[in-house]
């Protein structure tokens, strides 16, 4: 997460691309990620809901300038990490478990 958010993840355009698709910001200001029924099959996955940006979306958004996650999980594990930048400070956050819940 590092390297895309300070462009150096395989080259500045690249990571730039990758920041895009991780962002979650607009729709964690808009409520639009309470809609996504992530039952629905493939290409309905919730970002936001049970990971980090549902705590930061139901604070409040407005304060947060950029979020950009990415959630991984399998059988046995269940990790992530996050960018938050409220525009005064910048931090990463990453949770790395042994338990799919």
């Amino acid at each position: 997460m590092y390297e895309i958010i300070t462009g150096q993840a395989i080259s500045s355009e690249s990571s730039q691309e990758m920041r895009y698709y991780l962002n979650r910001i607009n729709m964690m200001q808009d409520g639009s990620w309470k809609s996504i029924d992530q039952n629905q099959g493939q290409g309905h996955f919730n970002p936001i809901k049970g990971f980090f940006g549902e705590y930061f979306a139901n604070s409040d958004p407005k304060n947060i300038q950029e979020f950009a996650s990415k959630a991984g999980w399998t059988s046995d594990s269940r990790n992530e990490v996050a960018y938050i930048n409220d525009g005064q400070v910048a931090y990463i956050l990453a949770v790395f478990t042994q338990d799919a819940a």
